[in-house]
Order: C-alpha cells, then sequence, then structure tokens
C-alpha cells in the first residue's frame, strides 16, 4: 500500500475511532473520476444507505481526484452517515448538503492541523449531524 492510500486508511480509522461508531465499508474506487449515485447522477462520493430493506450502509469515493479530494469526500460522506445515524431527514437534500460540506470541511481541517502542524492541536467531537450555526 503506498504513502497516500495508508494517509487516507488513517483518515478513516480517525473518523471512526473519534465519533466511536461501527466501521461501515469505505470503497475508493482508485483509477475513477467519479461514482454513480442511486439516481444515476455522477459524484465525487455516494453515501449508500438501505431502502426499503435493500442494500448496504456503505461509503464510495472517486479515487481519481488526488489524496486531498478523496479526504474531503470521505468526510463528506461520514457527515451524511451520521447525520442518518441521529435521526436526520435524509430527504430535505439541501439542507444536509449544506450542512454536511460545513462540517466535512471542519472534520477534514482538524485532521490536517493534527497531523502537519507541529505544537498546535485540535481537540474535541463536534456534533456534525446537527444543522451548521448560523452566521453572524
Amino acid at each position: 500500500m503506498n504513502k497516500n492510500k495508508r494517509f487516507v486508511q488513517r483518515f478513516i480509522n480517525h473518523l471512526f475511532g473519534v465519533y466511536n461508531v461501527p466501521k461501515i465499508p469505505i470503497y475508493v474506487h482508485y483509477g475513477y473520476p467519479s461514482c454513480v449515485d442511486q439516481n444515476g447522477n455522477a459524484a465525487f462520493g455516494v453515501y449508500c444507505y438501505p431502502i426499503d430493506g435493500k442494500g448496504e450502509v456503505c461509503i464510495h469515493i472517486a479515487g481519481d481526484i488526488g489524496t486531498t479530494g478523496i479526504m474531503s469526500c470521505i468526510a463528506h460522506e461520514f457527515v451524511h452517515h451520521m447525520q442518518r445515524l441521529n435521526g436526520r431527514d435524509m430527504d430535505d437534500v439541501e439542507a444536509i448538503e449544506s450542512d454536511a460540506e460545513y462540517w466535512g470541511a471542519g472534520l477534514m481541517g482538524q485532521w490536517l492541523i493534527n497531523k502537519k502542524k507541529r505544537g498546535e492541536h485540535c481537540y474535541g467531537v463536534a456534533r456534525i449531524w446537527d444543522r451548521k450555526p448560523k452566521e453572524g
């Protein structure tokens, strides 16, 4: 496994460890620039969950978008997983997407600060399944 794949795997382990939830499969499709969601739309990442009892809970990520892109997509889709686990209405697409963008960027930023900056650390578990804070 090369350095970038190990870095991505450590990030995945970090997310599941910090939020203390059972692991779900995260499939990174290296060499593919996009994935296809349940509606047939192209996307960089897709969070899948059972509908009418069919299917598995998993995350699919396009692997041809660079390491940072992969990790950003994983963070975004992980937020969707936490939203669903904590009872958010997954039909309110605009709100859950906006919140996942916000919280996903925070998860990625926290990871990068803790792994790259010497002497600086950002600790804590955010309620990433909730709505993002209102501005101003």
